[in-house]
C-alpha cells in the first residue's frame, strides 16, 4: 500500500510528510529519482541527491516504510525525454533545451525522426555518445554507484531501472525495428540488473514494458536473469486527462489492465507484477471516488500499488463545491494486509463514494459495493507457517464514541487467535491454525452502522 513521492514534495530533515503517511497507513514509497539529479554531467555523481536519498531511506526506516528508487521524470521536459540533456546528440539537444510547456515533442527532426524517438534509438543502437562511454553505460555506470552507497540499508526495496521504455518501432526512418528493440532493452535491462545485483544481491529489480509491446503477441523481452526480477507495470491515463475532463467510472479500465499484466507476469515472466503508479488527477471532477474504485480494482486484481498525485494535508475539509480540488486521503485510508502466511484468495474493503446521482459503485463483475466497511480476507494454507498481519486503521476509519461502551468493530476469524501488536495498536496480529484449509478474517462495524471515523480529507 504505497504512493509514489517526488524529491519536491520533500524537504531533507523534516519527516513531516511521512508521519502523516505512516498514520493513513502507507508503509511503501516509490521515490522518483531522476537521472539527470544524479548524473549532472558525465561521470559526475551528485553528492547532494545521494545524501538526500541516504537521509530519506533512514526517515522511511524510522516510519515503518520500505522504498522503491525508481528512474524517472515527473515532467515531460526535455522533448519527454527521461535523461539528462548531456546524453542528447548536440543538435537534438537544441531542439529540446527550451521546449516551452513540458510534454513530449513529436515534430520531426533528425531525417524526419521526432526527437524522442531519435534518443531512444542512440540509447538502443549505442551509435552516438557524448563521451567514450555508450549512453547506457553512463546510466548503469550511475546506479551501480547508487548501490554502493545504499546496499545496506534496512528501508530499501529495491531499484526500477527505466521508466516506460519506448520502442521507435517500424519507421521507414528508424533503424530499431520492434524486434529488435525488444532484443536491445533486453540485453540493456539484463545488464542493468547484473550491475546493481553484484553490488546489492538482496534487492528487487523492477523492469518496465514498453507501452506498445504490452499484451501484444509480438512481446519478446526477456526477464532479467537475477532471482530479485519483477515487472513492474503503470496505468497513467487517469493521471494525465484535462482537469475539466470528470472521472467517470464506466471508462475505468485498471481492472482488465491489472488482469491481464497478472497473466502475462505469469506466463511470460514466472513473476507477479506490481502497480508501481497509478491514480487519479487530484483536479479533476470526482477525484476521490475515482481513486476509490481504482483501489477496488488492486484490491481484486490483488497486487501491490503505488498511488500517484498525493499530497500534504493542511487538515481542512473542503466543502462539496470543492470536490475536483479535494485531496485523495479518503480513498487512501483502509485496512490493508501486510503479510499473508498463505496463498491469498481475496480482500477487500467494502466501502464506495457516492458518484453521478448517487448511483452506488460496482466491481467490473458487476457486484455491488454495499458500503458496509467492512473488511474480509480469505487466505488458502500452504507450506508456509507463521503470522498474518492486517494494518487496521482503527481510529481514522472506525472512530471513537467516548458515549458508549460498545465497541466501534469487531473482528471475527474462522479459526486460530488474533492480536494487537505491541509494537503498533493498527496491526492486528492472526495465527491462523495450520491445519485448515481456508482461512477467513471479516471486520465489521458494530451494529452494521457506518464506520464512524473522519479521514483527514473530505470522506464520507
Amino acid at each position: 500500500h504505497g504512493v509514489n513521492l517526488d524529491r519536491r514534495d520533500l524537504t531533507l530533515g523534516d519527516e513531516g510528510l511521512l508521519l502523516e503517511l505512516r498514520a493513513f497507513g502507507i508503509n511503501a514509497i516509490d521515490l522518483m529519482v531522476p537521472w539527470e539529479s544524479l548524473e549532472p554531467s558525465p561521470r559526475h555523481l551528485s553528492m547532494e541527491t545521494l545524501t538526500f536519498i541516504r537521509w530519506f531511506l533512514t526517515a522511511a526506516s524510522r516510519n515503518g516504510m520500505v522504498v522503491v528508487l525508481d528512474n524517472r521524470q515527473l515532467s515531460g521536459c526535455h522533448c519527454g525525454i527521461p535523461a539528462p540533456i548531456w546524453t542528447f546528440r548536440p543538435e537534438l539537444a537544441a531542439a529540446c533545451e527550451d521546449v516551452g510547456p513540458c510534454f513530449p515533442q513529436w515534430r520531426p527532426f533528425l531525417a524526419g525522426m521526432p526527437p524522442l524517438l531519435r534518443w531512444w534509438a542512440d540509447f538502443f543502437e549505442g551509435m552516438w555518445t557524448p563521451d567514450d562511454i555508450t549512453i547506457q553505460d553512463h546510466l548503469i555506470w550511475t546506479w551501480q554507484k547508487v548501490a554502493e552507497v545504499v546496499h545496506d540499508h534496512p528501508a530499501l526495496l529495491g531499484y526500477a531501472a527505466m521508466a516506460k521504455p519506448v520502442c521507435p518501432g517500424i519507421q521507414p526512418w528508424s533503424k530499431v525495428r520492434i524486434a529488435d528493440c525488444q532484443g536491445s532493452l533486453s540485453d540493456f535491462l539484463e545488464r542493468f540488473a547484473f550491475a546493481v545485483n553484484a553490488v546489492d544481491p538482496d534487492s528487487l529489480i523492477f523492469f518496465d514494458l514498453p507501452s506498445n509491446v504490452l499484451g501484444s503477441s509480438e512481446l519478446s523481452i526477456r526477464r532479467p536473469p537475477v532471482p530479485g526480477a519483477v515487472l513492474s507495470v503503470r496505468s497513467t491515463d487517469q493521471m494525465t486527462a484535462p482537469c475539466k475532463s470528470p472521472w467517470q467510472r464506466d471508462r475505468c479500465e485498471l481492472y482488465e489492465f491489472l488482469r491481464n499484466a497478472r497473466e502475462m507476469a505469469a506466463e511470460r515472466f514466472d513473476t507477479l507484477p506490481v502497480l508501481l503508479e497509478h491514480g487519479v488527477r487530484p483536479c479533476r471532477l470526482h477525484a476521490v471516488p475515482g481513486l476509490a474504485h481504482q483501489l477496488m480494482d488492486v484490491e481484486d486484481s490483488m497486487v501491490s500499488s503505488f498511488v500517484s498525485g498525493y499530497r500534504r494535508q493542511s487538515g481542512a475539509r473542503p466543502t462539496p463545491e470543492q470536490e475536483s480540488l479535494a485531496c485523495p486521503t479518503a480513498s487512501l485510508v483502509r485496512p490493508v494486509p501486510r503479510l499473508i502466511a498463505g496463498e491469498p484468495i481475496a480482500w477487500g474493503f467494502d466501502r464506495t463514494f457516492d458518484l453521478l446521482q448517487g448511483q452506488p459503485d460496482r466491481h467490473h463483475d458487476g457486484a455491488p459495493v454495499t458500503s458496509t466497511d467492512a473488511f474480509t480476507l480469505t487466505f488458502r494454507q500452504t507450506d508456509c507457517v507463521g503470522e498474518t498481519v492486517v494494518y487496521v486503521p482503527r481510529t481514522l476509519v472506525y472512530g471513537e464514541d467516548p458515549a458508549t461502551e460498545a465497541p466501534e468493530f469487531t473482528v471475527d476469524v474462522s479459526d486460530g487467535q488474533w492480536h494487537w501488536s505491541s509494537d503498533d495498536q493498527n496491526l492486528l496480529v492472526w495465527n491462523a491454525n495450520p491445519s485448515v484449509p481456508e482461512h477467513t478474517l471479516v471486520i465489521k462495524t458494530w451494529g452494521g452502522q457506518r464506520a464512524k471515523g473522519v479521514a483527514p480529507c473530505n470522506a464520507p
